[in-house]
């Protein structure tokens, strides 16, 4: 049995700058190396330095990649890009003594291997980023396109064949002119296809394109192809498809029915057809915190809002894996600001204004491994 955890945390603006004057670094390298996570997808990430600074901090074996989607044309009917770039990107970090990048084997000109076999290391992207990415169905959907990973174990003799984490880590929009406050201080409506856009609106859109459309393209992709025969080349391996992130909609709760909820079809989603799917959301605590809360707020559980970050996946591919979410984790506000005055402020100011949420990942239940 091979175990991996894998961690997803919208970190609040993480940059050079925010980590040099505001974010606490050792707080957040104690939340990551507390958690055992050994892969972190980061949302709301503003560049580069911010991601290595937190790789630095987090100790020499672990890396990082950061990228920024395209900024979409709010007032396109058809969700055209911009030509600019948003400011809020993506971030992975990951622990390179337990996982690396997945890697595919070149091929000559004739489609043989090279002796020694050559690989070549695929770096995490924004997905659809130039015309040599994947292309999807309703792409037209997304705002903010999600960033794509894929991650391999390795194990005391180096590299592992053992099995693929491909990883899409995605931040649903908010909203255009609206806060979330007033999301939730608004009235439940009938959703119809046809109407204005509106946040909400845009936030189920955007995660049936990435739970019906993109998860299942990613996960049907294979890598590598034969020069000569034009053939997919088979690596063996195993691959599992994760959607994670920050999706600013709830699942449903029965003590706070918001407008912001996936509905019980949107949850549980059935694709028929030769290769039925049950795509399937996890994650019910509560992620997003209030700007308030005294320490017995936070002892009795009463200082977050919104149940925003899940895990998405087909429940019918992962036969091979025992899949744990996290419902019961140490609280970071909890653990390490309880006796401050303001918890939350000083955590938000700290750190974020999202809790990180886990997942851990066993393979060989039915491999034999």
């Amino acid at each position: 049995m091979y175990e991996l955890k894998v961690c997803s945390f919208n970190i609040c603006k993480l940059s050079k700058a925010n980590m040099s004057l505001k974010k606490n670094g050792s707080i957040i390298k104690k939340i990551i190396k507390e958690g055992k996570y050994s892969i972190i997808a980061l949302q709301e990430v503003i560049d580069y330095e911010g991601v290595m600074l937190l790789a630095k901090e987090l100790g020499p074996t672990w890396t990082g990649a950061y990228g920024r989607p395209p900024k979409m044309n709010y007032n396109d009917p058809e969700w055209k890009k911009s030509g600019k770039y948003a400011t809020e990107g993506y971030g992975f970090l990951w622990d390179e003594s337990k996982v690396i990048c997945a890697t595919t084997e070149i091929l000559d000109s004739f489609g043989n291997s090279y002796i020694p076999k050559r690989y070549r290391s695929y770096a995490p992207r924004i997905i659809n980023q130039d015309s040599n990415e994947m292309i999807f169905d309703r792409q037209f959907n997304l705002i903010r396109n999600p960033y794509y990973g894929r991650f391999t174990p390795r194990t005391a003799e180096g590299t592992s064949r053992l099995f693929e984490i491909r990883i899409i880590n995605a931040h649903i929009i908010e909203g255009i002119n609206t806060t979330s406050q007033e999301l939730f201080d608004s009235q439940e409506y009938e959703e119809e296809e046809e109407v204005s856009i509106n946040e909400v609106q845009l936030r189920k859109k955007e995660f049936r394109a990435l739970s019906n459309s993109i998860l299942p393209s990613v996960d049907n992709r294979i890598y590598g192809r034969n020069p000569l025969k034009q053939t997919d080349v088979k690596t063996g391996l195993n691959h599992y498809t994760f959607l994670m992130g920050d999706y600013n909609l709830n699942l449903k709760r029965e003590e706070n029915p918001t407008v912001a909820t996936l509905a019980a079809n949107e949850e549980h989603i059935c694709l028929l057809g030769a290769h039925p799917r049950e795509i399937v959301t996890f994650q019910e605590n509560r992620t997003t915190i209030k700007k308030s809360a005294s320490s017995e707020d936070v002892m009795n559980n009463k200082h977050c809002l919104n149940n925003y970050d899940h895990f998405t996946y087909d429940i019918l591919k992962v036969d091979d894996l025992i899949i744990e979410i996290d419902n019961q984790w140490d609280d970071p506000i909890k653990n390490y600001y309880a006796n401050e005055d303001n918890p939350c402020k000083k955590y938000y100011e700290e750190v974020s204004d999202h809790l990180p949420i886990g997942m851990k990942i066993t393979y060989g239940r039915n491999s034999g491994f």
